[in-house]
């Protein structure tokens, strides 16, 4: 689960699990589309991807599957990309293809970014 790396960042009850709680919250206010959320939306990429430079499989690799999708709803002038975002949902499938959850963001947000 990113021994060492996750051990010397304070592991769940550290700064790591702080920094991935505040971008899942973040990530929320764009699931809303409250302004804060899309003026935010920066930020919560970045806290994501310091995430996943820490530990990437953590609890079920959710740093992958939420970046991507943000990445997927988010439109391309505020930073959205639709191929980043598959790349990072299909990344958490691979990290822990036994975790449903990845499977089931990954078929939510492909379905509402090719249908919109």
């Amino acid at each position: 689960m990113g021994g060492e790396r996750f051990q010397r960042s304070g592991g769940e009850g550290g700064r790591f699990g702080g920094l991935l709680w505040k971008a899942h919250n973040g990530g929320a206010y764009l699931a809303f589309a409250s302004l804060q959320g899309i003026l935010s939306v920066d930020k919560i990429k970045a806290m994501y991807e310091r995430c996943l430079s820490i530990v990437e499989d953590y609890r079920g690799a959710s740093a992958h599957s939420a970046l991507g999708a943000v990445l997927m709803v988010t439109s391309g002038p505020l930073g959205g990309d639709l191929e980043q975002g598959r790349r990072h949902l299909e990344k958490a499938i691979a990290l822990n293809p036994d975790y449903l959850e990845n499977r089931v963001v990954y078929a939510q947000y492909w379905a509402l970014a090719v249908l919109e």
